[in-house]
């Protein structure tokens, strides 16, 4: 008799014997089972007993089980920053194998690492069931150009490559506070006395209320 086990539980297999003239017989048991994400870890166990055995006879088979990434955080901004400081975006992925691969995006273009750029990765392994957590940092000065932009952290591994799953991903919006940038008329102006001029001063800013404004 031929039974499979996943851990304890028994399982549901396909055996088939045959047995030749000579009275000796060979079996063979088939099994089929859907593999999830509960299987990480699992072992499943090939069980053959015979009244000619004092005890049944074992064969253990460790199943690698690749999953998609279960979970995502992404840190590192509360509130607004200021221009010209060092801004550190943390994006976490949790539960993949293997390891999730971390990618940075400004709005829907990917960043490129530069001198003004800096990402740091790394893996760890997380539990024993031997999924991966995957950390990255963003690292970047910020600048008025930045304000209002969208930047995001995509996460996908082979699983979700190979199954055309979207990757998984978390974004934050900046909110950068700089000070006024002044636009006004270049040149001279002549008029006529007695005239009215009318001299224009805008300006960008963020937060966009001034305290005084003076020519």
């Amino acid at each position: 008799m031929v039974t499979w086990f996943n851990g304890t539980q028994r399982l549901e297999a396909t055996n088939s014997t045959e047995v030749e003239e000579n009275g000796i017989g060979t079996a063979s048991s088939r099994l089929e089972v859907a593999v999830t994400r509960g299987d990480l870890g699992a072992s499943f166990i090939c069980r053959a007993s015979s009244p000619a055995l004092k005890e049944p006879l074992e064969v253990k088979t460790a199943v690698v089980v690749n999953v998609r990434p279960l979970g995502m955080d992404l840190s590192g901004v509360v509130n607004h920053v200021v221009q010209g400081s060092k801004v550190i975006l943390q994006c976490q992925v949790q539960g993949a194998r293997p390891a999730a691969n971390i990618t940075w995006f400004n709005g829907t273009e990917p960043i490129s690492i530069g001198n003004e750029v800096n990402v740091l990765n790394r893996e760890l392994a997380e539990s024993i069931d031997g999924t991966y957590r995957t950390e990255s940092s963003l690292i970047f000065e910020a600048t008025h150009y930045q304000n209002g932009k969208k930047f995001s952290c995509h996460a996908e591994n082979i699983v979700t490559l190979q199954k055309s799953i979207r990757p998984m991903k978390k974004s934050i919006i900046l909110d950068v506070y700089y000070p006024p940038i002044v636009s006004y008329p270049v040149g001279n102006i002549t008029v006529n006395e007695t005239l009215d001029i009318h001299l224009i001063c805008e300006y960008i800013a963020n937060p966009a209320q001034l305290e005084t404004v003076k020519w």
